[in-house]
């Protein structure tokens, strides 16, 4: 029996699509890039801005299109759009078979056998040994030589403008020896750079229990592999960040001097409004240390321009972003 999973959103979202992936191939499912050959069809969602939610939407729609000249086809969403409109969403495309809430590992188990039933697989890995199966779980949406690394779920911020707390929920850290079992795998699967992302790097390990930061801790634990040759941050939230932190998790061999750091705006009373717990003087700060002690630095900053955001605001930023040493990447978002 074949699945097709289409894949949309975040490198997070990229991380679920992988797992869900490496469940199904677990029960004996292959995979196939031809939707047209599928009978099982996932798509994860991303229902973060408006531009997300009409591209998760139409995903959906064409898989029903598809749905409707092959009945026998059973299509699944999960992902952000799923968790935060899924009562909408099962009442106006009933087409669809089924809804979850994609929460790690063990999701599927749920209704994917009701599925399978209907289906009626031929194939069966349960007589495989547990080494097999393993081998067979490989990766399909990121090139081999790359890696996500999922260290939590959810937010616990609350930037007013932010929906991932209501969608994610608070910030979940996952345990240490977890994530370097999935960093194990990564390595096995060819990662030579691991990307570690979450909402909230900063935060990972502050709310198990010692309450302490375990991002140095894991960085030292990835640079320990031999085949990996790169560790890329992503999501350093400013607030949680100084000068002697980022000297301590940077100056580690194999991290590169990439600087995901979302500053959103060089306005105070916008970044007060936006419940952002930083000032403009520490971004300025932050950067000056960056470029000092960190020459070949790359600094990615975010930029959140708001359609309604009054004029003065917009020149305020544009004034930083003109007069700060950044590289020339950085994402403007007209939200």
């Amino acid at each position: 029996m074949k699945f097709h999973l289409v894949s949309l959103g975040c490198p997070k979202n990229l991380v679920d699509s992988e797992q869900v992936a490496a469940d199904l191939l677990t029960r004996g499912w292959e995979y196939t890039e031809d939707e047209e050959r599928a009978e099982l069809i996932f798509v994860n969602t991303c229902g973060f801005i408006k531009d997300a939610k009409e591209e998760s939407l139409e995903a959906i729609m064409r898989l029903v299109r598809l749905k409707e000249q092959r009945p026998q086809v059973r299509i699944c969403a999960f992902g952000c759009l799923i968790k935060r409109y899924a009562k909408e969403i099962k009442e106006q495309i009933p087409e669809l078979d089924h809804l979850f809430d994609f929460q790690g590992p063990g999701a599927l188990t749920s209704f994917l056998p009701i599925l399978e039933s209907q289906l009626r697989p031929k194939s069966d890995l349960s007589s495989l040994k547990p080494s097999k199966r393993e081998k067979m779980a490989g990766r399909f949406f990121t090139p081999p030589h790359i890696g996500y690394l999922k260290i939590s779920e959810g937010c616990s911020n609350r930037c007013t403008y932010c929906a991932i707390p209501g969608i994610r929920g608070d910030f979940r850290s996952r345990p240490l020896q977890a994530v370097m079992a999935d960093a194990h795998r990564l390595v096995e699967t060819g990662a030579r750079e691991i990307i570690v992302v979450a909402q909230d790097t900063t935060r990972f390990g502050t709310d198990l229990e010692k309450h302490t930061c375990l991002l140095p801790d894991l960085l030292e634990q990835l640079g320990q592999f031999p085949e990996v040759r790169w560790i890329r941050l992503q999501y350093l939230q400013p607030a949680r960040l100084s000068p002697e932190f980022l000297d301590q998790i940077f100056h580690q061999p194999k991290v590169l001097p990439y600087f995901d750091i979302p500053f959103q705006h060089a306005s105070d009373q916008i970044l007060e409004r936006m419940n952002r717990g930083v000032t403009k003087a520490r971004l300025i700060e932050l950067l000056k240390h960056i470029r000092w002690h960190f020459r070949k630095s790359v600094v990615r900053p975010l930029h959140h321009f708001r359609r309604l955001a009054a004029a003065h605001s917009i020149f305020v930023c544009l004034r930083f972003i003109q007069t700060s040493p950044f590289n020339p990447l950085f994402n403007l978002t007209n939200t």
